[in-house]
């Protein structure tokens, strides 16, 4: 029977084959099938799919494990036969890190968007030209904000790793000289034996719950535009 690791290992790659088999008959799909008065919506689902492809290569390589313990959270990835470097496999954990970030932005994207053509009020041309070059920055802007909070805010040091140490060796029989990590600890006691929080922590879960406090209220709010906007075209052609 495989265990967990072996398990994991051939989901991630499972999953990396389809993603980029789907994606990339999507990608044919559009170039080939999609009407021309999709417009730029078109060029936005290529990006996205391209970027999930990107997405499904760098965490089948990295193969990463996400653990929560007591008063942490970290995602780790096995140095064990890793040859490229410990410098690398961080970069790639922190470049994992951030396309979360990229992947929610992208589905505010895709909300608005969305309400722009549903209200039919001629924004949809702020898709277009330059404004259309900056729709596809946005996600990269803030997938990069992401990834340097976690690189400097959330980095490994020496009270992290060992308080990590015994949970991640009877979870995952790794030892933390054998690991690459990224992780918060948010609480920790002082010389006084009082718990006090972790300031980088707060400073990054801050940020991160900033981010997608704007993500889902952007995502909600069009909601319930667009569903109001779709409403309206139903009654319109009910009367009709």
């Amino acid at each position: 029977m495989p265990t967990y690791q072996e398990l994991k290992n051939i989901v991630q790659w499972t999953s990396l084959v389809f993603s980029l088999f789907l994606n990339s008959l999507l990608v044919y799909l559009i170039f080939t099938k999609s009407p021309k008065k999709m417009g730029n919506y078109r060029w936005l689902m290529i990006y996205f799919s391209c970027f999930a492809m990107f997405f499904s290569i760098v965490d089948a390589v990295t193969g990463p494990f996400v653990h929560s313990y007591e008063k942490s959270f970290c995602v780790l990835a096995d140095r064990t036969n890793w040859k490229f470097g410990e410098e690398l496999q961080y970069l790639l954990i922190c470049v994992l890190c951030g396309c979360f970030g990229v992947t929610i932005t992208f589905f505010a994207i895709h909300f608005v968007f969305r309400y722009f053509a549903l209200e039919r009020q001629g924004r949809l041309s702020y898709f277009h030209g330059c404004y259309f070059i900056v729709w596809l920055t946005i996600p990269i802007i803030f997938g990069t904000l992401w990834g340097m909070t976690i690189a400097f805010l959330v980095g490994p040091d020496e009270e992290k790793t060992e308080y990590l140490r015994e949970s991640i060796m009877s979870n995952y029989n790794l030892s933390m000289e054998n690991i690459t990590y990224v992780g918060s600890v948010y609480f920790r006691k002082n010389a006084k034996g009082e718990e006090e929080a972790v300031v980088n922590s707060m400073i990054a879960m801050f940020i991160f719950t900033t981010m997608m406090a704007n993500f889902f209220y952007c995502c909600s709010s069009n909601k319930n535009r667009v569903t109001a906007s779709e409403d309206e075209i139903s009654r319109g052609q009910t009367t009709i």
